[in-house]
């Protein structure tokens, strides 16, 4: 009966948002594995995390993005109704729509004034100079007086961004991922308006000369980080900064990997933040680290880390639930980590494919990990696949 819960259903019962996203599977799959009772949410029906043979439930909830008040009451009574005890949101517009909202049970990531610090990129400016952790100089952009003398500081080429990528409003959530970059005035102008368009506020940052990509993914308590894990960057889409169509992790313990995770630890510090945080870094020439942005969520390639042991998503939602920590996990650096997708869109916009075709072979194995692909949960994989070329065929 709905609201009655098994007596020997002892493991918390854990709701897993944003069906429809990557990280949203590759949580369903970890916690599933660890044994937890896992539902799973979407706004429309048959989303891609739905399909996990680790999903012992699934929900359709209204759209947080453009029926906020329908979406609060009914996740509410979804979670009364199922008992859950937690619950995980892994998309930005989500999160700010949860972030103005009293939930009734502990949510990973966790939010709070925290976390609204960590999200809004004028903010880190602070939390880093206190974190000593060098961060990109930023502009508020309001109007073009603005602009003119953001231009006239900063060196070109530059970044114009939102200093949220998601604001909440009581109508819905003003929404816009990635950034612009500009190679000229008119450009940094154009960027501008669509940030605006979309409702956001407009900053403005200068490129920083990348010489290595590193995020870094932790989970940090009291002063401590109970799991760490770093991999850097081999290949964007687009090379100048966007999705990451292959990774590689690298050990949290030393050289560039023990210098992003230290500078994220700080970082969190400063910020008064505990709980999971990723974050996204460059090391320049001459090996300054420069922190580019915070996401305390769960990231895009997570699934690395879960298929390489590191549970980060089961810590994470111990740690929300006061449960004990799983004993530290083993790392493995070296292991390299590809979305299938992003590679192709990297390979097409190759001038040169030969070159390019090279390069993929130089630095794809049978040892690596691949997006989605779990033997032990192949129909969530098969049926990803189907939709994918069900879209690129109706194009």
């Amino acid at each position: 009966m709905t609201g009655q819960r098994d007596p020997l259903d002892v493991m918390p019962r854990i709701l897993v948002l944003d069906a429809s996203s990557r990280q949203a599977l590759a949580a369903t799959r970890g916690l599933g594995r660890a044994g937890f009772d896992v539902g799973v949410a979407g706004y429309r029906g048959g989303e891609l995390a739905t399909y996990s043979r680790y999903a012992r439930r699934s929900h359709v909830l209204a759209d947080p993005r453009t029926t906020p008040l329908r979406f609060s009451e009914a996740l509410a009574a979804t979670i009364v109704a199922h008992r859950y005890d937690a619950l995980v949101a892994t998309d930005d517009a989500t999160l700010a729509q949860l972030a103005t909202k009293a939930v009734s049970i502990p949510s990973v990531p966790t939010l709070g004034a925290a976390y609204l610090r960590l999200t809004d990129k004028l903010a880190l400016v602070d939390v880093c100079a206190r974190a000593d952790v060098p961060y990109p100089q930023t502009r508020l952009v309001q109007h073009d007086d603005d602009l003119r003398a953001a231009l006239a500081s900063l060196p070109m080429p530059v970044y114009v961004k939102g200093a949220r990528s998601a604001e909440a409003t009581a109508d819905g959530v003003r929404h816009q991922m990635g950034a612009h970059l500009a190679l000229d005035a008119d450009a940094a102008r154009r960027g501008v308006d669509a940030v605006h368009r979309a409702g956001l506020r407009a900053i403005v940052q200068p490129r920083i000369a990348v010489r290595t990509k590193i995020n870094v993914g932790l989970l940090r308590s009291q002063g401590r980080t109970l799991a760490a894990f770093p991999y850097v960057s081999i290949r964007d889409v687009p090379p100048t900064g966007g999705i990451a169509a292959a990774v590689e992790s690298v050990s949290a313990d030393s050289d560039i990997g023990a210098l992003a995770t230290g500078a994220l630890e700080r970082v969190c510090d400063a910020a008064g933040y505990e709980g999971l945080a990723q974050a996204e870094c460059a090391v320049t020439s001459d090996g300054v680290l420069y922190l580019i942005e915070v996401n305390p969520r769960l990231w895009a390639s997570v699934w690395l880390a879960e298929r390489l042991g590191a549970r980060i998503i089961e810590r994470s939602v111990r740690l929300a639930l006061g449960l004990p920590q799983p004993p530290p996990a083993r790392e493995h650096p070296g292991v390299r980590f590809h979305n299938l997708r992003a590679e192709l869109r990297w390979l097409v916009q190759r001038r040169d494919r030969l070159g390019a075709l090279r390069e993929l072979s130089r630095t794809t194995g049978p040892s690596d990990v691949f997006e989605y692909v779990d033997p032990t949960d192949i129909g969530a994989t098969l049926r990803h696949v189907a939709r994918f070329i069900a879209r690129r065929g109706r194009a």
